[in-house]
């Protein structure tokens, strides 16, 4: 419960910035944040995604990412 408020603070963080939102979340996290980072790349906002993953999970594609942030790692 108390990470899904982090979650959701961060939603409203991301669904305010105006420049730059940087971001560091896992595949899941980034499923969850998929909307409000793809609206606030869209209204111009620099954005930045790292994902980390387990050691053996695969990173997301570039396709997964497309369209939603100007950088992902």
């Amino acid at each position: 419960k108390q990470f899904q408020t982090v979650i959701d603070r961060a939603r409203l963080f991301i669904e305010q910035a105006e420049t730059r939102v940087y971001v560091s979340v896992t595949p899941e996290q980034l499923e969850q944040l998929r909307e409000p980072l793809k609206r606030a790349h869209e209204r111009g906002v620099a954005v930045h995604v790292l994902v980390y993953t387990e050691s053996a999970g695969d990173p997301p594609t570039a396709e997964s990412v497309s369209g939603i942030c100007h950088e992902a790692r």
